[in-house]
C-alpha cells in the first residue's frame, strides 16, 4: 500500500491506496476493471477512478486541485500496465465456484479454454467471449467438462457486467 499524504484547506488528509492489483479491494477492483480495459484510458477516466479509490467527502473533492490530483494519479499506475493480479475476490458467483488464487487449481484444459476465450474477448472486445472466457475457469461441478462451457456461459451473461469484466 502507498500511504499519501495531501492538504485541502489546511486540513491535512491521511489515505493507503493500492499499489499492485493484488492490493486492490473487491470494491476498487469493480470500480478499475471495466475503465483499464478500455484501449485508451482519458486523463478524466484516471483523475475518476483515482478519486473513488480515496473515498473523500464531495466538498473536498471541490476543494482539491489537479495538481494535486495528477499526483495521486501517479501512484495508480499500476492499473494502467500490465496486470498481476492473481487473488480471486469472487471465489464464489452465484451457484459457480471459481478457481483458486494463482489459478492453482485449474487444469490444463481448463488454462487452454481460458486462453483461447480471453485472446478473444481482448482481440474483439464481445461479452459473448467474455462469458465463454469465465465459464471455462467457474463451474458447478467438481471437475471440469468441456461440455458444460456454453451452457454455463449462458448463466455467466446474466451477471453483473462490472463482475464479469473484476473476474
Amino acid at each position: 500500500m502507498n500511504k499519501v499524504t495531501f492538504e485541502i484547506n489546511d486540513k491535512l488528509i491521511h489515505r493507503d491506496l493500492p499499489s499492485s492489483w493484488n492490493e486492490l479491494n473487491k470494491k476498487q477492483l469493480l470500480i478499475a476493471s471495466p475503465i483499464v480495459l478500455a484501449s485508451n484510458v482519458s486523463d478524466f477516466e484516471m483523475r475518476r477512478t483515482t478519486l473513488s479509490f480515496l473515498n473523500l467527502k464531495k466538498k473536498h473533492i471541490r476543494l482539491m486541485n489537479y495538481s494535486q490530483l495528477d499526483a495521486l494519479c501517479l501512484s495508480l499506475e499500476f492499473l494502467y500496465k500490465e496486470n498481476k493480479l492473481t487473488k480471486n475476490h469472487f471465489p464464489k458467483v452465484g451457484k459457480f465456484i471459481g478457481p483458486e488464487n494463482g489459478l492453482k487449481n485449474i487444469s490444463a484444459a481448463e488454462f487452454a479454454f481460458a486462453d483461447r476465450f480471453l485472446n478473444s474477448f481482448m482481440k474483439h472486445r464481445d461479452e459473448k467471449h467474455l462469458n465463454l472466457l469465465i465459464a471455462s475457469i467457474y463451474r458447478t461441478a467438481p471437475v471440469f467438462e468441456e461440455n458444460n462451457i456454453e451452457k454455463d456461459a449462458k448463466q455467466i451473461a446474466k451477471f453483473p457486467l462490472a463482475v464479469r469484466l473484476a473476474i
